[in-house]
């Protein structure tokens, strides 16, 4: 293992998580996954997905110092990933979105990600007590049914396929 990831695991896994985390989520999820899931409906399509890239991101509960381990450790695991992986599913849903609503675009879809784990970290939302990540996942399930709401399960598209 690397001397600088030895002496700083968090700080390591946050610079990949960044920088490399949507440049290989997008591509495999999205730009992959999603193609062959839409056929069974957005909505099915997206559970699916979220599933896997909730699971993807298990790892963060395992890394001592990282944010989601001390969570983990403050509340159980189970409840800590249980909660991240309704954030995901939610993320999940407004990436579907974008992918179905550019034309499949996996770099918007990267952008978007990537955009969102740059403003967690800044607004250190996942920095200590509940409230922070409550506020994180309920808005993102609240944007993540009005998608579904507004532009319907079967596509979520604003132009029906």
């Amino acid at each position: 293992m690397p001397e600088f990831v030895r002496k700083h695991p968090a700080l390591s896994l946050f610079l990949v998580a960044v920088a490399f985390g949507p440049a290989l989520v997008a591509p495999v999820l999205a730009g992959w996954l999603s193609p062959k899931f839409l056929q069974l409906g957005a909505l099915i399509a997206t559970l699916i997905i979220g599933g896997f890239h909730a699971l993807w991101h298990i790892p963060l509960f395992l890394v001592k110092g990282e944010a989601y381990n001390t969570l983990a450790e403050q509340i159980g695991f189970l409840p800590a990933f249980l909660g991240y992986a309704g954030l995901v599913v939610a993320l999940s849903f407004q990436l579907t979105w974008i992918f179905t609503n550019t034309g499949g675009s996996v770099l918007l879809a990267a952008v978007y990600h990537g955009a969102g784990n740059a403003w967690a970290g800044y607004l250190a939302i996942d920095r200590g007590g509940l409230a922070g990540p409550v506020a994180l996942v309920a808005t993102h399930l609240v944007l993540s049914l009005l998608l579904v709401v507004f532009f319907g399960p079967r596509t979520l598209s604003r132009a029906e396929s």
